[in-house]
C-alpha cells in the first residue's frame, strides 16, 4: 500500500517504477522494512524469552490492520475484527496461562 501511495504521488500512476529514482525508494523501502524489521526481531528475541517475543509478534498483524485504517484510511470488515479478536483472545489466554503455571 505505502508503495502505491509513493508511485501515485511522485510518478503519477500505479504500477512499476519507470525512473532511477522510484527504484531506488522501492529498493531502500524493501530494505528498510525487511532487514531493519527481521533484524529488529533479531535484536530484540535476545533480549526477552521465546514466548513474550511470539505474543508480541501476533500482534504485528493486528496493529498493521489497525493503523491501515486509521493512518490510510483503508476499510476493515468484520472477517478483520473477527480475526483480530481470535488473536486478542488468544495473547490473553496464553498470557493468564503462562501467569498460572509460573505460579
Amino acid at each position: 500500500m505505502v508503495l502505491a501511495v509513493y508511485m501515485v504521488i511522485f510518478d503519477g500512476h500505479i504500477g512499476m517504477p519507470v525512473m532511477a529514482g522510484g527504484w531506488l525508494a522501492l529498493c531502500g523501502l524493501a530494505f528498510l522494512t525487511h532487514i531493519g524489521g527481521q533484524g529488529m526481531v533479531s535484536v530484540c528475541f535476545k533480549r526477552v524469552d521465546e514466548a513474550t517475543g511470539s505474543i508480541i509478534l501476533l500482534w504485528q498483524p493486528f496493529m498493521s490492520a489497525l493503523l491501515g485504517a486509521l493512518v490510510l484510511g483503508e476499510v476493515l470488515n468484520p472477517w478483520h475484527g473477527l480475526g483480530a479478536a481470535f488473536v486478542m483472545a488468544a495473547v490473553a489466554y496464553i498470557t493468564v496461562f503462562r501467569r498460572r503455571r509460573a505460579i
